[in-house]
């Protein structure tokens, strides 16, 4: 019988939790980069780690000089030439994307996003949310070349039946 493991994580106000997350996970939201624009040049230790950072300020600074200082890792940003993925408009009227419903004057409505094997959508956010998720999948990074500049509501099916190993060309 399979055992099912609740692993999550999540991101919010400089607040920081995970369970069960690799430092694959973990790496790029502390350095704040995509994990497809993140290069290791020495082998990552491997297991599943907890952890939670929840300072009044600097949370994630603090995350990063503890696994820097637990794990003997550094990391710095820097500028490489490599391939990437554009993304264009191709149908400015695909019926899976459409500039979010303005709302009320004084009311302002937050992004959501989620994702799942064979389904992606978000309401109310910038393409970078779409290209950030494309990131993740391909391992590649996506320069957004639409031009668009609005809020979103995005909606993408492709067959896949598990998330863990994408169907890249259905996608």
């Amino acid at each position: 019988r399979a055992q099912q493991v609740r692993v999550e994580m999540e991101f919010s106000n400089d607040k920081l939790m995970g369970i069960g997350q690799p430092l694959t996970n973990i790496l790029p939201q502390v350095y704040g980069m995509n994990w497809a624009r993140t290069i290791c040049n020495a082998p990552l230790p491997k297991g599943d780690y907890d952890f939670i950072a929840n300072l009044p300020q600097g949370s994630a600074d603090a995350l990063r000089q503890e696994i820097e200082r637990k794990f003997r890792l550094t990391g710095r940003r820097e500028v490489r030439e490599t391939d990437v993925l554009l993304l264009t408009v191709v149908n400015a009227n695909a019926p899976g994307l459409k500039p979010s419903a303005p709302h009320a004057p004084g009311m302002h409505e937050v992004g959501s996003s989620g994702s799942s094997a064979g389904h992606f959508s978000c309401r109310n956010n910038p393409l970078s949310t779409l290209t950030g998720f494309l990131e993740s999948c391909f391992q590649v990074p996506v320069v957004d070349r639409t031009g668009l500049t609005r809020q979103f509501d995005m909606e993408l099916n492709w067959p896949e039946t598990d998330w863990r190993h994408h169907n890249l060309d259905g996608l």
